[in-house]
């Protein structure tokens, strides 16, 4: 809403943001941050007509429903939430749940000619280029709490531990080509050479810097990541 609102008036940005189906706010008062939109300027953007009564109604019960969902207006002792505790936290049971949901949210956009999932058996040099390759806290991304076992599964690790349990000769060749946070490209052409080595490339690359009141304005890549590309 606040970038909308740099470009045209708040009720219109207000309007845009409910239409593009952003019903609810993380409005953020004083200094830091830009008040809260929807609340202040949502009864001028619908007395001027730039909202009509059934998309407000469509963005309340979409709030409602998923409120009602969470059980936020039952018992609090009828919760299925209520009796966690800390312990809870990176327990077996919660690791596995974060798995499914990972699992159930990935996309994948592309696989010309099926290469994935890869064939070990086939293809048995495997380049891995890429800063994140030996990543740990950095593919959690802003705004994540702590993790018990991030430390020991960066991208290279988990690779690692794959290729052994198949125990079909796959080597692997590694190279950064760039570093975390720096617009060198000194180390693009030793990652070419190793690419150019291999019969299957996996480049690894991602956001470095995003956290709270640092966010991304757009989706591209990061430094000197694209000439790596």
């Amino acid at each position: 809403v606040r970038f909308s609102a740099a470009a045209a008036p708040a009720k219109s940005a207000v309007a845009a943001a409910l239409k593009g189906g952003l019903d609810a706010e993380c409005g953020i008062p004083g200094p830091w941050g830009h008040g809260n939109y929807l609340a202040t300027h949502m009864n001028e953007t619908v007395s001027q007509r730039l909202l009509n009564q059934s998309e407000l109604d469509r963005s309340a019960m979409r709030v409602w429903r998923t409120a009602f969902r969470l059980g936020l207006f039952e018992p609090l002792s009828s919760s299925p939430w209520s009796h966690l505790g800390y312990e809870d936290i990176g327990s077996e049971v919660s690791q596995q749940t974060a798995l499914d949901a990972a699992v159930q949210s990935m996309v994948l956009l592309k696989n010309k000619g099926d290469l994935l999932p890869i064939d070990l058996g086939k293809h048995k040099t495997i380049a891995v280029i890429g800063p994140f390759q030996n990543a740990t806290v950095e593919m959690q991304g802003g705004y994540s709490g702590p993790s018990m076992i991030i430390h020991s599964h960066s991208p290279g690790a988990v690779l690692v531990e794959r290729v052994s349990m198949a125990n079909k000769g796959t080597t692997l060749l590694w190279s950064a080509g760039v570093d975390n946070g720096k617009n060198n490209t000194d180390q693009v052409a030793a990652a070419v050479v190793v690419a150019k080595q291999a019969d299957v490339a996996l480049l690894f690359i991602g956001d470095t810097h995003v956290s709270e009141f640092r966010d991304r304005t757009d989706n591209g890549l990061e430094f000197s990541q694209n000439a790596l590309l």
